[in-house]
């Protein structure tokens, strides 16, 4: 029986989903701007997951763009997902060397890089990355070019 209790207390953690759901930026100064990206941890786990805190990398075109700390604990519910906001601050400097490439791309590819902090006695940092990609291209037809005269 004893075997039997610590096989179970031993279950493993499917590593949790992170996503971005939402990016504002605040305290935008000369040097650098503070961006606020809320992101949504999912719970796949049969059991409440518990997470410390957390380290959140961002890149932008595979271009490193900053990195978040999230110092607070909070619980994930069983079967379940969260919100939480993550404060980063960016460099302007190398944001704007970068924002050409930026402008010239057609596709905003984006990516993070996780890792979250737990008290299990398995699977203590979970390292998760998400990525995706959003097409800039204007859909055919979307932007109509008025006559030289100005007059639809």
């Amino acid at each position: 029986i004893p075997f039997l209790l610590t096989a179970c207390s031993l279950q493993r953690t499917v590593p949790p989903e992170v996503s971005v759901v939402n990016v504002l930026l605040e305290n935008v100064t000369v040097f650098e701007t503070v961006a606020v990206f809320t992101i949504r941890v999912d719970n796949e786990n049969p059991f409440p997951l518990e997470i410390d805190g957390g380290v959140h990398r961002f890149y932008l075109n595979d271009n490193y763009v900053g990195k978040g700390f999230d110092e607070t604990g909070f619980t994930i519910p069983r079967l379940s997902s969260t919100t939480q906001e993550v404060r980063v601050h960016l460099s302007n400097l190398r944001f704007f060397l970068k924002l050409q490439s930026l402008l010239e791309s057609s596709t905003l590819s984006y990516r993070i890089e996780s890792t979250l902090y737990t008290n299990r006695a398995f699977d203590r940092d979970l390292d998760v990355t998400n990525s995706g990609s959003l097409d800039l291209a204007p859909a055919p037809g979307a932007w109509k070019q008025l006559p030289p005269n100005g007059q639809p």
